[in-house]
C-alpha cells in the first residue's frame, strides 16, 4: 500500500498540474512538440512576455516536467549559446486499464503519451473478484518494471458509458452492463492509493496528450464495438452542455448498418470473438470479397457524417481508431469523401487531414486510457 508521504506527493503535484493556466499549458504543449526551443523562440511563437515565461519555466523546472540545458556552441553568428528547453518525459507515468466481458489490458505511458509496456490478462472482468487478483499482480509489476511508484499520476478507466459533466455514470454500452466499474475503481484508489479516473473518451484523450502537429481542432472518431466521437480543442476535450457533445453514434441508427466489429461479424457471418488482428489481416491480404464490400460500404456510409463534421466543427484533423487493426481503418479512410455538403457557386471549407489513430487494435483500451490521469492533470 502506499504510504501517506507519497500520497502527500503525489497530491501536491496533482494540484499543481491541474491548476495549469492556459498560457502555462501552451507552452508545455509547444515544448512537447516541438523540443529544444529557446525562452526567445518561445515568447515569440505564444506572444507571451519574458517575465511570464520565465515564471512557468521556473515552475515546470522545479515539478520535474522540463529541462533547460544550454547548446554546445550558437546555432547562428557570435554570442553566448542559447539554453534549449525540453519536457522530461519520465518525468510522469500513468496507468490505464481496459476492463471488458472478455478480458483485461493493461498499460503504462510516459508524459509523452509513449507506451512503456502492455499487459493482458484472459480473465473476464465479470469475475471480479478474480480480476482484482489479476489487475493487482500486472499492474504492480507494472510499477515495479518501471520504478516508477513516486511517479504515478494515477490510473485511467475507460469506461463505455454515456457520462454527464460532472462525470457521473449515466448509461453503460448494454454489453458491459456485467462489469462492476465503480466496484473496480474502489478497489484500485484502495490497493494503489493514487486518484483513479473514468473516462469515455480516452481515445481523445490520449491524441490530445500526443505531442502532434494535428492542429487546433480535431474530431476523434471510434469504431469498436459501437460509434463514438469527441471533440478535441487546444488539448481540451470539449463536452458540450450535458457531456455528450460531438456524439457522432446517434447520426447511425441502431436498426441499421453501423461501422462497427458487430457490424462487420454478421457481414462475414462470424462471431467478434473470431475477428482478430490475425484474422482480419489475413482477409484483407487476400482481398476477401465480403470484407472489401464492407469496407466499400461503410466508408461511403462514413461520408455523410464526417461531411457533417466538417460542417460543423470545421476540425484541422479528423482522426480515427479503435480496436480494428490499422489497415482496416486506413482502407475505410480511403473511401471516405468529405465533400457529401459541398454545393457548387458556394465558398467550400478547408478539409481537414483524415488520419488513423496513434494507437488502435486490441491494446488501444488499456494505452489511451492510461493517458486520462495526464489529460487531468494538464488540465485537459
Amino acid at each position: 500500500m502506499t504510504d501517506a508521504k507519497h500520497l502527500d506527493e503525489i497530491g501536491q503535484r496533482a494540484g499543481a498540474l491541474g491548476a495549469l493556466t492556459a498560457s502555462e499549458r501552451a507552452i508545455l504543449d509547444l515544448v512537447r512538440r516541438e523540443p529544444d526551443l529557446s525562452r526567445a523562440e518561445i515568447a515569440a511563437r505564444l506572444v507571451l512576455s519574458p517575465a511570464m515565461l520565465s515564471k512557468a519555466v521556473t515552475r515546470f523546472c522545479a515539478l520535474g516536467l522540463m529541462t533547460e540545458r544550454r547548446e554546445p556552441r550558437p546555432r547562428l553568428g557570435r554570442g553566448q549559446p542559447a539554453l534549449r528547453l525540453r519536457v522530461c518525459p519520465d518525468a510522469v507515468v500513468s496507468l490505464g486499464v481496459g476492463l471488458s466481458t472478455s478480458g483485461l489490458s493493461m498499460a503504462a505511458v510516459d508524459l509523452t503519451g509513449d507506451v512503456l509496456e502492455v499487459r493482458r490478462s484472459a480473465c473476464p472482468a465479470t469475475a471480479f473478484d478474480d480480476a482484482c487478483m489479476a489487475l493487482e499482480a500486472n499492474l504492480g509489476a507494472l510499477i515495479d518494471a518501471h520504478g516508477c511508484r513516486d511517479r504515478l499520476a494515477g490510473i485511467g478507466l475507460w469506461l463505455p458509458a454515456l457520462l454527464d459533466r460532472s462525470g457521473d455514470i449515466q448509461e453503460v454500452t448494454p454489453s458491459q452492463r456485467g462489469v462492476d466499474f465503480a466496484g473496480f475503481r474502489d478497489f484500485l484508489v484502495g490497493r494503489f492509493g493514487v486518484p483513479v479516473w473514468f473516462e469515455n473518451r480516452s481515445h481523445a484523450c490520449y491524441e490530445a496528450v500526443r505531442p502532434s502537429n494535428l492542429g487546433p481542432v480535431v474530431f476523434m472518431l471510434v469504431l469498436d464495438f459501437g460509434v463514438g466521437g469527441s471533440l478535441i480543442e487546444e488539448m481540451q476535450v470539449f463536452r458540450g452542455g450535458h457531456g455528450h457533445a460531438a456524439n457522432i453514434g446517434a447520426l447511425f441508427p441502431d436498426d441499421g448498418p453501423r461501422p462497427t466489429v458487430l457490424d462487420l461479424a454478421s457481414h462475414l457471418g462470424t462471431t467478434p470473438d473470431a475477428l482478430d488482428e490475425a484474422r482480419l489481416a489475413v482477409l484483407l491480404a487476400d482481398g476477401d470479397e465480403r470484407l472489401c464490400e464492407w469496407i466499400e460500404a461503410r466508408g461511403d456510409q462514413l461520408s455523410w457524417p464526417l461531411s457533417i463534421v466538417v460542417q460543423l466543427f470545421n476540425p484541422t484533423a479528423i482522426v480515427v481508431g479503435g480496436i480494428f487493426p490499422r489497415p482496416i481503418y486506413e482502407a475505410l479512410l480511403a473511401r471516405v469523401d468529405l465533400g457529401r455538403l459541398d454545393h457548387p457557386g458556394r465558398l467550400h471549407l478547408p478539409k481537414p487531414t483524415l488520419q488513423v489513430a496513434s494507437v488502435v487494435g486490441p491494446d488501444a483500451m488499456a494505452v489511451t486510457s492510461a493517458a486520462i490521469p495526464i489529460a487531468r492533470l494538464l488540465g485537459g
